[in-house]
């Protein structure tokens, strides 16, 4: 689900392991590696080397699983000294030592001898949940603040906002509805962001989904995130008519910072009905995929961001419109970092090559969808770490 930012290459012979690191190690990579840590530690080599010659840097997350598991390789394997780290960059070196995990590690430079009989294999990192991520984060910073007060002190922010977002996703996930397949993928252009998606059962066969964009992205755009999403996920699950909860939403508006402003979509599917509702807070369009036709409407109901406007709020209106839904159509909601997504030269993914992939990809599943359109936004742009936060919503009507 996650791309890693990181290319991971695992080596293994007796009594020797070796994990080389091209890119940057950052917390996308850091369930993976931590599992491959975990996983040659168990194995007790007496050699253990982090190969970074080509690792650009390296962030708090990647470093405290690492740190975590040099700890542990020093009190599991006997005469064990230490992981050595091969190669590291001024960068990666000041971050160890600011951090205080120094005395776990041994830094040597120069070519790495690897024995004979070697065996590679290249660690694949897609597949982690955004709970994993989280969790993962969460607990290396916790460990890293257990240092040192000054660890404790940078991390705290972080450590809090990590613990509410693992609440809110273990609360998120897609409900079953009949006749209807639902799917949800988020990618953090950081640690932390502000992006989120919410979906909430409601009474006659309907189920509530929500996606919402804060603007910004880091710490502060998830504190703003953790502001507006108990209030939207409340209001969602009160049964609430899209464009009344937007409207409600409005009571937020003078409580958020200045200059920043939240953008949303809802959008409620109705079973029994076969139809759904949708109504729009200033946020990227709804497309939709017909499958009689095979062509994709966009659907753009007026409504204005929330916190744009400080002035004449009692005025403000969110229309909602009703549509039929018929089998195999299907219903996309995401936020602006998927379709502002660069290629190397430049060019943008653009709105438009999104809807030709939605149609291109309608015989799959939600997830398959969700999943394909992340894919082919990875190859768009070769890879490249996301400047913004990007959330797929798929609903498909079965």
């Amino acid at each position: 689900m996650n791309s890693a930012a990181a290319e991971l290459t695992v080596f293994r012979a007796p009594r020797f392991a070796c994990i080389r690191i091209v890119g940057r190690a950052n917390f996308a990579a850091s369930p993976g590696f931590k599992q491959a840590v975990d996983e040659l530690i168990a194995e007790r080599p007496q050699r253990f080397i982090m190969d970074l010659d080509q690792c650009q840097l390296m962030d708090s997350t990647f470093l405290g699983v690492l740190s975590g598991g040099a700890e542990r390789f020093h009190e599991e394997v006997p005469g064990g000294h230490g992981i050595e780290l091969a190669n590291a960059n001024l960068r990666i070196t000041g971050l160890i030592e600011s951090l205080g995990v120094s005395k776990w590690f041994k830094h040597v430079n120069g070519e790495i001898d690897l024995p004979p009989g070697i065996q590679a294999k290249r660690l694949s990192l897609t597949n982690t949940t955004k709970v994993q991520l989280k969790e993962t984060s969460l607990e290396a910073h916790e460990r890293l603040g257990q240092l040192n007060e000054s660890n404790r002190a940078k991390f705290a922010e972080i450590t809090r906002t990590l613990k509410e977002d693992l609440d809110r996703l273990r609360a998120g996930e897609p409900p079953a509805l009949p006749g209807f397949d639902m799917a949800a993928i988020n990618r953090q252009a950081g640690e932390v962001g502000g992006d989120f998606y919410d979906f909430a059962p409601l009474s006659g066969l309907r189920v509530a989904a929500l996606i919402a964009d804060v603007c910004g992205k880091g710490v502060s755009a998830a504190q703003i995130a953790a502001q507006v999403r108990p209030f939207l996920r409340d209001e969602l699950s009160r049964d609430r008519s899209p464009s009344a909860m937007f409207r409600d939403a409005l009571t937020l508006v003078p409580t958020l910072p200045e200059n920043s402003f939240v953008t949303a979509l809802c959008v409620v599917v109705n079973s029994a009905s076969h139809s759904f509702r949708v109504a729009r807070a200033g946020h990227d369009p709804l497309l939709w995929f017909h499958a009689e036709t095979g062509k994709v409407e966009t659907l753009q109901p007026k409504g204005m961001a929330l916190g744009i406007e400080r002035a004449d709020l009692g005025t403000a209106t969110f229309a909602e419109r009703e549509f039929p839904i018929n089998p195999g159509d299907i219903l996309l909601m995401h936020t602006d970092g998927v379709t502002e997504g660069l290629s190397p030269t430049g060019e943008e993914f653009g709105c438009e090559r999104l809807r030709r992939l939605l149609a291109a990809s309608a015989a799959l599943d939600a997830r398959a969808i969700a999943e394909g359109i992340f894919t082919t936004l990875d190859e768009f742009t070769h890879n490249t770490p996301p400047q913004d936060d990007r959330t797929i919503v798929v609903i498909k009507a079965l």
